[in-house]
């Protein structure tokens, strides 16, 4: 790659170019990114002692991911007086202004790196490198547009944006200097919308490949599914109007929230996780195993914890358990449950380093860890959360670290999904199953006459409200949005046509969201864009899962009955059955 980019600019004279790279989880990213940093740092312009590249910057999203990196880069004794991380909130306009060579940063941060761009002149003259962590986890969103707007043509005009728009001002400063930019993603499991942006990935090294060199450990045939332990049964078939107001998707995701949370099945399944790693996976790396329990809800994850720990002391089992999670506010006390408190942690400790004791042998995880953890202990893993397609595969790949003696794992479906998982790992084991296409630039002009063409919503509709949105009150706000709800109810009767209207609304702006990257539209399919994510929403006003969730509190618990044959049903406790 190196050698590629320095061939570049031998014959155009700049740095400006993308790049994808598809490693394998588990097959050492982290390090390789620190490689291409250490190289891009020696590269020189042919001939001269002028530097090629003259700031790196690593991107990662996750603090445990900058833990990785930052411990790998340690590695690279001779790079440490030119390389800054940025651990606190001052550490990086410092390193820029001291012109550290190497910046290690969030993702987060790229945004404000762009803005530095802008306000800075002499920021605008360097030929700045931007290597990319798990850059599939970067396409959603804010971040996912921050990452694009380099990619934008150059020469396209920029007389129809509006001024005060800072995507647009971040583009127009990038698009003035792109040659001086260069982007290499690094990820395991390449998205569509990364393939579209990147282009093929320049340089491959697939899990059949990591997994035939020893690597890592092919976790995907250890996979086995527990059967379901649980099915929701619903004994009141609801009439029109209520299945309006909760539609069976938001029922059923109540329902399985509830059943997830519920203290008779955590109690019944933490036993079966217990029983099965002390027989199964304890015994495994010489006696030092580990395992991962993966939790639906840092409500159930903290259930797990505190059951799991109760029944190791009253075995008097010779280890412990830990509880990674971000924290919250508990739904039903009100408290507030913080990590380090829970898990009773030293100030500064963090609880990834109290996991490499060898007292402590499992840790419940909810929403943390799932990804960019490194641990080549870890051998056991019970999945009490659905996972599909890209994140199966991240979240069971934490399995993957190679140990001298670690010859097998185990991996315990609670959520009957083994065969999803598995056709997840299928896909991806050689490498990215996407090919890149060139984004379509009607897309989005398309979807937009379909809208117009309905006739329910007009381009003055649109201006109206982002008047009222830059200049009125939130009240006038939302009296015009509640009379676009009642025009749009009275056009379209029928509720598939709302609801397929709604969907038809929702497709534009992510379309407008990801194309608008690449190519330049009129301010007026703009505007709507903005009219369509803000109005689009509060169309169709049904129950939500939070709200059911209430509805349960006010009415009085519902209680999980007929255990036995691993059935359950909701019902008023005491009282008659609710239905939905």
């Amino acid at each position: 790659m190196a050698e590629d980019i320095t061939a570049h600019f031998a014959t155009a004279g700049d740095i400006g170019r993308k790049y994808l790279a598809d490693h394998s989880a588990g097959s050492g990213k982290t390090l390789s990114i620190c490689w291409l940093a250490d190289r891009l740092h020696s590269l020189f312009k042919p001939g001269t002692n002028e530097k090629l590249v003259d700031i790196t910057f690593i991107l990662t999203d996750r603090k445990s991911l900058d833990t990785n990196i930052r411990e790998d880069i340690d590695k690279f004794t001779h790079l440490k007086d030119v390389v800054g991380i940025a651990k606190k909130a001052d550490d990086l306009p410092r390193f820029l202004k001291e012109r550290k060579s190497i910046i290690v940063t969030t993702q987060q941060k790229f945004a404000w790196v762009l803005e530095e761009i802008q306000r800075n002149p002499e920021l605008k003259k360097l030929r700045v490198a931007f290597l990319i962590d798990e850059a599939h986890r970067s396409q959603e969103g804010q971040m996912g547009a921050a990452i694009r707007l380099p990619f934008r043509k150059e020469g396209e005009p920029d007389d129809d944006a509006p001024e005060d728009d800072p995507e647009e001002q971040i583009a127009k400063v990038i698009r003035e200097h792109d040659l001086n930019q260069l982007f290499v993603a690094f990820t395991a499991t390449p998205a569509p919308a990364t393939v579209s942006m990147f282009g093929k990935p320049f340089d491959s090294y697939t899990e059949a490949e990591a997994i035939a060199e020893g690597y890592i450990v092919d976790v995907a045939a250890s996979i086995i599914s527990y059967k379901t332990l649980y099915h929701l049964h619903c004994p009141t078939v609801p009439n029109l109007d209520e299945e309006k107001l909760y539609p069976k998707g938001v029922v059923s995701k109540a329902l399985q929230n509830l059943a997830f949370q519920d203290d008779g099945l955590i109690q019944y399944k933490a036993e079966v996780m217990l029983r099965l790693f002390e027989k199964d996976v304890k015994p495994l790396i010489g006696g030092r195993a580990k395992a991962m329990i993966v939790a639906s809800s840092r409500v159930a994850g903290l259930r797990y914890f505190n059951i799991i720990r109760e029944k190791l002391k009253e075995r008097g089992a010779d280890y412990k358990v830990l509880y990674a999670f971000s924290d919250f506010v508990h739904p039903q006390t009100n408290a507030a449950i913080s990590e380090h408190a829970v898990n009773e942690l030293q100030t500064g400790e963090l609880i990834e380093d109290r996991f490499e004791g060898d007292d402590y042998r499992l840790m419940v995880v909810a929403n943390k860890f799932q990804t960019g953890f490194d641990q080549p202990l870890l051998a056991g893993m019970f999945l009490d959360k659905p996972v599909l397609e890209r994140n199966a595969v991240q979240t069971v790949s934490r399995l993957n670290r190679c140990h001298p003696r670690k010859k097998v794992v185990v991996v315990v479906d609670f959520t009957n999904n083994a065969k999803q998982i598995l056709k997840a790992f299928a896909k991806y084991r050689k490498g990215t199953p996407f090919e890149p296409e060139e984004p379509d630039q009607e897309t989005c002009p398309n979807l937009y006459a379909e809208i117009l063409a309905a006739g329910v919503f007009t381009q003055k509709d649109a201006g109206d409200l982002l008047a009222l949105l830059q200049n009125g009150t939130d009240a006038r706000v939302q009296f015009q949005v509640n009379a676009l709800r009642t025009r749009f109810q009275a056009k379209l009767t029928d509720w598939e046509e709302r609801k397929a209207f709604v969907t038809l609304l929702a497709r534009f702006v992510k379309s407008y969201h990801f194309l608008n990257c690449f190519f330049t539209y009129p301010p007026a399919v703009q505007e709507f864009a903005i009219f369509a994510e803000y109005v689009g929403p509060q169309l169709i006003k049904f129950g939500t899962v939070s709200d059911l969730m209430q509805l349960r509190v006010y009415f009085g618990r519902w209680k999980i009955v007929s255990f036995r044959q691993c059935c359950v049903k909701f019902q008023r406790w005491p009282g008659t059955l609710v239905g939905p």
